[in-house]
């Protein structure tokens, strides 16, 4: 084979993988995702200083300007932390999705997002839940320690009922955590 035919021959087997790849890509996540998430999950509960977390996250809280407009929405409206406000490290350490304030006041630390919702809900200190919204509020899933709550989508089926032994495998990760007292 000429040197050109080896280049073409080269040029057609990268086009073809590149292009493979990007036709299994989602599935890969597909399959990969759920594996991800209950690492996270593992990390999130059982090596997470939550301590460091709530003190972190209501730092945050502390520096964010007051949302004026009230929303009659289920979750309130959320916004981005802006850039000029530091994260501290242990937020950064979660390698959360994203983290952003309700209108309500209080943090949401989504940890994966997609087809499975879990993370952190931080309450600053003078929290009290909303009465005006027009539904029943929920700080969370599984109360942490006070003023942090660790709210996930296992602990529910798609009808809303509860899924009881979600709690109690939430429970033995935090069981394991090195930073529980």
């Amino acid at each position: 084979m000429t040197t050109r035919g080896k280049v073409i021959t080269g040029i057609l087997i990268v086009a073809v993988a590149i292009v493979a790849f990007y036709a299994l890509f989602p599935f890969l996540i597909y399959f990969l995702g759920p594996y991800q998430a209950e690492r996270m999950v593992v990390r999130a509960l059982s090596k997470t200083d939550h301590q460091a977390l709530l003190k972190a996250g209501r730092e945050v809280l502390r520096q964010m300007p007051k949302m004026q407009n009230k929303t009659p929405s289920v979750s309130g409206l959320f916004v981005a932390i802006p850039e000029e406000i530091p994260l501290p490290q242990a937020l950064r350490d979660l390698s959360a999705h994203y983290i952003e304030v309700n209108s309500y006041g209080y943090m949401r630390i989504e940890m994966h997002g997609a087809m499975t919702h879990f993370g952190f809900r931080i309450y600053p200190e003078d929290f009290n839940a909303p009465a005006d919204t027009g539904f029943k509020f929920e700080y969370g899933d599984r109360k942490i320690i006070d003023g942090l709550w660790y709210y996930d989508d296992g602990y529910h089926y798609p009808d809303g009922s509860s899924f009881p032994d979600y709690a109690k495998k939430v429970d033995a990760l935090l069981k394991q955590n090195k930073y529980r007292k």
